[in-house]
């Protein structure tokens, strides 16, 4: 019926059916009374013997005894196991870990509050967008009474953050409101990652500007606090461009340091080639942690960089690695600021087309689907120059703007009028 399993004291069954067979003789009572003595022999031997037993192993053997007093003791296992997923990228199989925690640690323990806190957070990396939202605003309640509001409202700030890197802004700006209320009247880091959400959401539905960021006194205070911040604090990939931007004016007064950013050597300083390994680099750690959303961003980039150095084959092939990334993105979620809700682009896509375009205008190939792509983006209402054709007859087709006429109330992006 058994058989040795291939390290010491540890053994299996001849087949699963036999296994199955012999566990369905048990009463329910019987078999969580089997699988708690499994997990305490298991902890015990990973005592002598660390790599003789996985914390998954133990966690799931306290979870099908969960009905038993002491399920509490399988937490540590749970939390370990979670860890060791969210290191390898696997935050759906982190999601089920914590979510066992959660179960195993009852209404009562007082590690309840940490356990369901990074729930939310991994929760919005596995892309599972609606259940995080709902998550993180329970637990930024527990936090705010255990730890006070600013606490909650700096948990808020990293959920937030999270959503809006794996791909759903949209989602980030449900939390912005509640984790501002948290802040009241402080202005530190969470407070200007919540801040820049909330102008976000509300110029996204602004009618006559959709989706156009005002420069604006409140903009540029939360941008400067993100900015100077030796925390780690990050609304979206976009943050270091528009910081630099906005805080130091002219290229020539950006610092050494701050060019040390992709984003800002690339787009800001025009380093094509200095900016290709700091984005391979920032790729990699993108995929490795499983954030979609900045991967795309680093891949556009570096296909942009690449059309604009000549290397058309290479610049080809990332921009389809683009493309199917971009493609594992749930629909259903904005990133950063939806362009334009009736067309619904995200800036995903704006990436992704930004690339294709950069191939296009070195290339002359493909403009029917530039200006296709140009159509279908921007309306005659909008207050951005439309993009039309030229009459043909010049052996190719050529592009010019159509400026719109000038309004009163003439707004301003990151310093520049548009």
């Amino acid at each position: 019926m058994i058989r040795p399993a291939g390290t010491a004291e540890r053994y299996e069954f001849v087949h699963a059916l036999a296994r199955q067979a012999i566990y369905d003789t048990l009463s329910p009572s019987r078999q969580a009374r089997l699988h708690r003595r499994l997990a305490q022999a298991l902890e015990a031997a990973r005592q002598r013997v660390p790599a003789c037993a996985e914390p998954a192993e133990i966690a799931a053997q306290y979870a099908r005894s969960q009905a038993l007093p002491g399920a509490s003791a399988g937490v540590a296992a749970a939390l370990e196991a979670a860890d060791l997923a969210q290191a390898a990228g696997a935050h759906e199989t982190a999601v089920a870990f914590l979510a066992t925690a959660a179960d195993l640690a009852g209404p009562d323990d007082e590690r309840l509050t940490t356990v369901r806190a990074r729930l939310g957070l991994s929760l919005a990396w596995a892309l599972r967008f609606d259940a995080a939202v709902k998550t993180a605003r329970d637990a930024a309640e527990r936090i705010a009474q255990a730890d006070g509001p600013p606490a909650a409202a700096a948990y808020l700030a990293g959920v937030t953050s999270a959503l809006s890197t794996a791909g759903s802004s949209a989602h980030a700006w449900m939390l912005a409101p509640a984790g501002l209320a948290y802040a009241g009247p402080a202005r530190d880091e969470a407070w200007a990652a919540l801040t820049l959400l909330a102008l976000d959401r509300k110029e996204a539905t602004d009618p006559e500007y959709v989706g156009l960021p005002i420069d604006q006194p409140k903009r540029r205070q939360a941008l400067t606090i993100l900015y100077r911040s030796p925390r780690a604090v990050s609304r979206s990939v976009d943050l270091a461009r528009y910081a630099v931007g906005a805080i130091y004016g002219r290229r020539d007064s950006v610092p050494a340091e701050a060019a040390q950013d992709p984003t800002v050597l690339l787009y800001l300083l025009g380093g094509l080639r200095p900016a290709l390994p700091l984005f391979e680099e920032a790729a990699e750690q993108a995929r490795i942690r499983g954030e979609l959303a900045r991967e795309v961003h680093c891949r556009a980039s570096i296909a942009r960089a690449l059309a604009a150095l000549g290397d058309l084959d290479s610049a080809r092939a990332a921009l389809s690695q683009t493309r199917e990334l971009a493609r594992r993105i749930p629909a259903t979620g904005w990133s950063w600021e939806r362009i334009h809700p009736a067309t619904g682009w995200s800036w995903e896509r704006i990436h992704v087309e930004g690339a294709r375009d950069a191939l296009t205008l070195a290339t002359g190939e493909d403009w029917t689907g530039m200006l296709a792509m140009f159509d279908e983006l921007v309306s005659t209402e909008d207050p951005v120059p439309r993009c039309v054709r030229c009459l043909p007859g010049r052996g190719r087709h050529a592009l010019r703007a159509r400026p719109q006429p000038a309004r009163p109330d003439v707004r301003r992006r990151h310093g520049r009028a548009v």
